[in-house]
């Protein structure tokens, strides 16, 4: 296990001399969740569906009935 790490870290080390550190950002900032047109499709179609559980905790989706 010690030479995959050490393997490993090396190769960290010479990517980061080659791209430079990593960029951290701010950690405590919100996490912004920007929504695009493929993503919101998606959301339309779930509309249809519910979650239900079953008694085994088992959880999936049913089509809504139509009103």
């Amino acid at each position: 296990m010690g030479h995959a790490l050490d393997t490993f870290m090396k190769v960290t080390d010479r990517l980061q001399a080659l791209f430079g550190p990593a960029s951290q950002g701010d950690t405590k900032a919100p996490v912004v969740h920007k929504h695009d047109k493929y993503e919101s499709a998606s959301q339309v179609d779930l509309e249809h569906f519910v979650v239900e559980t079953d008694t085994e905790g088992h959880r999936y989706g049913v089509r809504k009935e139509p009103d």
